[in-house]
């Protein structure tokens, strides 16, 4: 997974970008770099990826605390199907709906 996100992918490349929030879910699931895995995904909140970078965090559950309130900020979004999004990842982030996948032991 290090090697695909070590890659040289631009921010505005959306296609790119969604494949770096894929492998960094993976490198969440199957490793449980949480450091690591925020920065990924702090970056993928500000590309054409966010979506999947919402989703992630999601995923993280209580560990993905640290970016909450930058989360909360996005709600104001114009999209409602992102601002359902984002709810359902803070709602998870706050132990009020579990999380899908497997919860990693977190380094």
């Amino acid at each position: 997974m290090e090697k695909l996100l070590a890659l040289q992918i631009e921010a505005q490349d959306e296609g790119g970008m969604q494949c770096r929030m894929v492998a960094t879910c993976t490198l969440w699931r199957f490793t449980g770099a949480k450091e690591r895995v925020l920065e990924l995904y702090r970056e993928g909140l500000e590309s054409p990826a966010a979506d999947s970078a919402i989703f992630g965090l999601g995923e993280m559950g209580e560990h993905a605390a640290v970016l909450r309130s930058r989360l909360a900020e996005l709600l104001s979004g114009p999209s409602p199907r992102s601002r359902e999004q984002i709810a359902d990842a803070l709602d998870k982030i706050d132990g009020k709906r579990p999380v899908i996948g497997p919860k990693p032991v977190v380094k």
